[in-house]
């Protein structure tokens, strides 16, 4: 796991994305605000908010990659364009756990599919990189409440996230 500071910077460009997508009314199909514990607006940001602090680690460590989810302005479209030396190029989705006793990264059923997934989960003033996983590494969930069918990974199972930046351009 790696740990990224939560600057008032990112908190600032997450709120800023996060009202602009509820303006334009690009929000999650199917929302319901009875069974889910955040409000549409806090769900795009704390999601907006673990893809910034992705993309900083990115910085960070040097690598290129192609932020799609912030141009394309809608759920379900991938979040990040990545390449992986001697694989080519990837799309990944970052998931991110609102709060930091959930131990699931999550995605539901019906989602499209994306080859890598990140798992991030915010603690606070930090936000934590789990690791990644495959989609073919993810396992049928059912949270309890609500009864959503998703697939997952424990963020503890995740493959380590310094391997990933060791093969990436």
């Amino acid at each position: 796991m790696i740990e990224v500071r939560i600057t008032a910077d990112l908190k600032g460009k997450a709120k800023t994305i996060a009202e602009r997508k509820q303006r334009e009314n690009k929000g999650l199909k199917n929302y319901n605000p009875e069974i889910y514990k955040l409000d549409m607006n806090n769900r795009w940001y704390t999601g907006i908010l673990g893809e910034l602090v992705f993309e900083q680690l990115l910085i960070d460590n040097s690598k290129q990659y192609k932020y799609e989810s912030l141009h394309a302005g809608k759920a379900d479209e991938g979040d990040f364009t990545i390449e992986l030396k001697d694989y080519g190029k990837f799309k990944l989705d970052v998931k991110t756990c609102s709060q930091p006793g959930y131990v699931m990264m999550l995605t539901p059923k019906k989602a499209k599919r994306y080859p890598l997934y990140v798992g991030v989960r915010m603690n606070g003033e930090v936000a934590e990189i789990h690791g990644v996983a495959r989609q073919e590494d993810l396992y049928d969930v059912t949270k309890p409440k609500p009864r959503i069918p998703c697939i997952g990974m424990r963020l503890d199972e995740l493959h380590d996230i310094a391997k990933l930046l060791g093969v990436m351009l």
